[in-house]
C-alpha cells in the first residue's frame, strides 16, 4: 500500500517533468507552479494542525507561505538539516525523477 504522500504525488509525476526554475528544488517548482492549490492547502493543513490562526492573515492578502513562516521560524542551519532528512524520508531523489 502506498503512503499517502505517494497517492498524492503520484498523479502530479506524469506528464510534465518537474524542471528548475528557481531556489527551490524541482519537485517544489512543479507543485508550486503547476498546483498552487495543492500547496495551499497543505500549508492551511499544518497551520490547523498546529492551531495556529491564520484565516485573517490570509484575508488580509498575506501569503500561505508568509503565514507559515512567520508561524514557525526555521533558520537556515536547521532548514538545510529538515530538507535533507524530508528528502531521505520521502525518496525525494525518486520522486524528482519520476
Amino acid at each position: 500500500m502506498q503512503s499517502w504522500p505517494a497517492r498524492l504525488l503520484a498523479s502530479y509525476a506524469g506528464d510534465t517533468a518537474p524542471e528548475p526554475r528557481s531556489s527551490l528544488a524541482p519537485l517544489g517548482d512543479y507543485i508550486l507552479n503547476q498546483h498552487p492549490a495543492l500547496t495551499g492547502g497543505a500549508i492551511e493543513l499544518l497551520l490547523d494542525a498546529a492551531a495556529l490562526p491564520w484565516r485573517g492573515q490570509m484575508a488580509q492578502g498575506t501569503p500561505p507561505f508568509a503565514i507559515l513562516a512567520a508561524a514557525l521560524p526555521v533558520n537556515a542551519s536547521e532548514r538545510d538539516t529538515l530538507a535533507a532528512q524530508a528528502k531521505a524520508c520521502f525518496d525525494y531523489h525518486e520522486l524528482a525523477a519520476r
